[in-house]
């Protein structure tokens, strides 16, 4: 659990607070807003906001060093406003890797932020669902992706392609050890509604407008990407100005 600050009582800032900013006296006791006391700290030109959750904390800088590397990763979280993260564990370097950083992740004492793993996979890690299981169980993972990728023909009298074999494999999984996942990127609608007619939770960075609209006519979350939007995606833009994110 985060270590929390004193009670503390702050004038001038602007206070985001039921989605509106107001100058106000505030104090924060316990991780909330409550009643300004009268010894306050002057903020005037900052803002105060709720903690920022971070649903994808990337690694960043590799390094050997586990311990080194989410202390860093801790500490950068904190100054940028965030409470809570997921950090993105990538099964694509390798199980050995992931399974030492989850094992770090697991003996981290209590840092500045709620540091949580989330573990990020792709249809080819299908073969490897055993491991994956052991994963998700050994560290009591919660959260998880799936890389949204082209479907093969859809399900006929010849057989399940591949690739369907193997979402319902990775879906399986993460079922069965009651982790909640998601359908991460894509572009087509006909792909989207296939994971989410076997379990997607959430429609994670779609990669077009359409898909997006397709899994908010399903009452299904929509989570767009705000480095995407930072660096101009005009897909981002489109989803964002339509409203189609959650």
């Amino acid at each position: 659990m985060a270590r929390r600050l004193p009670p503390l009582g702050i004038t001038g800032a602007e206070v985001l607070t039921d989605g509106r900013l107001t100058r106000q006296a505030i104090g924060l006791a316990h991780g909330q807003f409550v009643r300004a006391p009268d010894a306050a700290l002057d903020l005037s030109g900052y803002y105060v906001l709720p903690g920022a959750i971070d649903l994808d904390l990337a690694l960043g800088a590799a390094t050997t060093d586990a311990r080194v590397l989410l202390t860093a990763l801790d500490l950068a979280a904190a100054r940028a406003g965030v409470t809570t993260s997921w950090l993105s564990v990538d099964l694509g370097a390798g199980l050995g890797s992931a399974e030492r950083l989850l094992a770090a992740m697991t003996a981290r004492r209590a840092g500045l932020t709620d540091l949580r793993a989330r573990l990020d996979v792709s249809l080819g890690d299908a073969r490897e669902a055993e491991a994956l299981s052991r994963l998700i169980e050994t560290h009591a993972i919660g959260y998880g992706s799936i890389a949204a990728a082209p479907f093969g023909p859809a399900p006929g009298k010849s057989g399940l392609p591949e690739d369907f074999r193997n979402i319902c494999t990775l879906a399986e999984v993460f079922d069965r050890l009651g982790a909640l996942w998601t359908a991460e990127g894509g572009s087509e609608v006909d792909g989207w509604e296939r994971f989410r007619m076997l379990g997607a939770r959430a429609c994670e960075r779609p990669a077009s407008r359409a898909v997006a609209a397709a899994a908010q006519a399903m009452d299904c979350p929509v989570i767009a990407s705000a480095g995407a939007l930072l660096a101009g995606d005009a897909a981002v833009k489109d989803i964002l100005r339509e409203g189609l994110a959650t």
